[in-house]
C-alpha cells in the first residue's frame, strides 16, 4: 500500500505521542509513504508550537526537522496539487491546505494515514474512494 502521511502521524512516528503506538503500528503496512511537501511547512510549525510550551525542546525540534524528510520516498511539490486540491477544497468546504493531503491520495490511489478527525471525515466525505486510517489515542 502507498500511504499519504500528514504532519501530525509524522511526528508521531518521531516523538513519544499518546498516539504514537498506533501511528507506527499503521505505517507498518506502507510499502511507501508519501507527502505534499505542506508537511515540511506543517511539522516546523507544529514543533515550534512544542517548543514554544517546553523551553528545553528547542534542539530536539531541530533535530526532528531534518529528519521529516528521511521518513518519505517522495515528497510531492505542492504546486502540482494545487488545482486539485482547491477543487476539493471548494467542493467538500473544507480549508484548502488538509486537501492538499485528500488530492496526493486521490491522485495516487494512496491510502491516508492522520491523526487529524477532522482531515478524516473531510477525506470521506469528499473522497470517498480514499482508505482512511484514523491514529487516535
Amino acid at each position: 500500500m502507498i500511504a499519504v502521511i500528514d504532519a501530525n502521524v509524522a511526528l508521531a512516528l518521531l516523538l513519544d505521542l499518546a498516539y504514537s503506538a498506533k501511528a507506527r503500528e499503521a505505517v507498518t503496512k506502507a510499502e511507501m509513504m508519501i507527502a505534499p511537501d505542506l508537511i515540511i511547512h506543517e511539522t516546523a510549525n507544529a514543533l515550534w508550537r512544542i517548543s514554544a510550551a517546553e523551553t528545553a525542546f528547542g534542539e530536539q525540534a531541530a533535530e526532528v526537522m531534518r529528519t521529516i524528510p528521511a521518513l518519505f520516498e517522495e515528497i510531492i511539490p505542492g504546486g502540482d496539487l494545487a488545482s486539485d486540491a482547491l477543487q476539493l477544497a471548494i467542493l467538500g468546504k473544507h480549508p484548502a491546505y488538509d486537501c492538499f493531503y485528500i488530492a496526493l491520495a486521490q491522485a495516487r490511489e494512496a491510502a491516508l494515514i492522520t491523526a487529524d478527525r477532522k482531515l478524516a471525515a473531510a477525506a470521506n466525505r469528499i473522497a470517498p474512494e480514499i482508505a482512511v486510517i484514523l491514529v487516535q489515542p
